[in-house]
């Protein structure tokens, strides 16, 4: 049928149930919530690096999206170089 799509994965969970694993189902939701970024790494960043650079994201979100900080949620994902590939070549190769 013209102008659909068929899924290419299971559904991404709705936004609510996102939003209480986060924060706990007893958590106030903002008006607008926003944003969720998600970043995928590299295995092997600290624990600061990480902190430092949601700090840095944080900021900027909120100086550009005009959004509080409370509103923003990083996530990253920790990858190991065998499960990454580019250009058809394991970064583990």
């Amino acid at each position: 049928m013209p102008g659909t799509r068929e899924p290419c994965g299971p559904a991404p969970p709705d936004s609510n149930m996102l939003f209480n694993c986060l924060h706990g189902a007893g958590a106030q939701r903002e008006r607008n919530p926003m944003p969720l970024i998600h970043v995928s790494l590299f295995e092997g960043r600290t624990s600061e690096q990480k902190r430092e650079f949601a700090q840095a994201l944080t900021r900027e979100a909120v100086k550009i999206l005009k959004c509080t900080p409370e509103s923003v949620d990083l996530i990253y994902e920790d990858i190991r170089k065998s499960d990454w590939a580019t250009g058809g070549k394991l970064h583990s190769d």
